[in-house]
């Protein structure tokens, strides 16, 4: 199956998942996330949980911008980002590898939101609940670029069945049909996916906050909050 490059986007439903808005030329650049954006590939939406890889396609996507005639954006102007929830992960991501990755955008500010820092503790906090099929969707994710889950021979056929149907779609209606169950009945380890050791280094390998955090401008809720698919945190 090929893979599109970093960026490329996808489309949910005939409409755009997201993506990047360009305004006139003398106003600032707002990159607007929700979801799997510029992030999205093969994987569907769900590759946005794969963070170092979104991050980079959201500054590919905010390059890719500038070579686009017609809108005559001005690279001099500063650059916001703002990310909910899976977005959250590529924007907090981008903003956190821009001045190595893409030094040449005047990324100024980024606003993030239900956004997971822990992907373990997400992961343990929404199996079983409201949120639960979001478990299984950021595991198919997180496998596209660390193939080294073996994610399939882990998941039984029901398993199977659902993780196929994640990789080629977008959020809604399907991260939702599995309300409350418990996402160890999809695995033949009948372990809880939190728990499997296979995936432990891998979910330390995407939490946030991680890279360049002295020089991160990133403006984050600092109240309590809460979801459905998030743990409550303080920041």
């Amino acid at each position: 199956m090929s893979r599109r490059p970093p960026g490329s986007g996808r489309r949910c439903g005939g409409l755009p998942c997201g993506g990047t808005l360009a305004p006139r030329s003398d106003s600032p650049l707002l990159a607007k996330v929700a979801g799997g954006d510029e992030a999205g590939d093969e994987v569907g939406d769900a590759v946005v949980f794969a963070s170092h890889y979104a991050g980079m396609a959201l500054l590919n996507g905010l390059r890719a911008a500038y070579q686009v005639p017609g809108p005559g954006l001005n690279p001099n102007n500063d650059i916001g980002v703002f990310g909910i929830a899976g977005g959250g992960v590529s924007a907090a991501v981008a903003i956190e590898y821009q001045p190595w990755y893409a030094p040449e955008l005047p990324v100024s500010a980024t606003v993030l939101e239900a956004l997971a820092v822990d992907q373990r503790s997400f992961i343990d906090f929404a199996d079983g609940h409201l949120g639960s099929g979001f478990v299984l969707a950021t595991l198919v994710g997180l496998e596209s670029q660390y193939p080294e889950m073996r994610l399939n021979e882990k998941l039984n056929p029901a398993g199977r069945a659902m993780a196929d149907l994640f990789r080629d779609s977008c959020q809604v209606p399907f991260y939702y049909l599995t309300p409350f169950l418990p996402q160890n009945l999809l695995f033949t380890s009948g372990i809880p996916p939190a728990d499997e050791p296979d995936f432990q280094h891998v979910n330390r390998d995407n939490n946030l906050g991680r890279n360049n955090p002295e020089g991160d401008p990133a403006l984050r809720p600092r109240a309590r909050c809460w979801s459905p698919h998030v743990p409550p945190t303080t920041r």
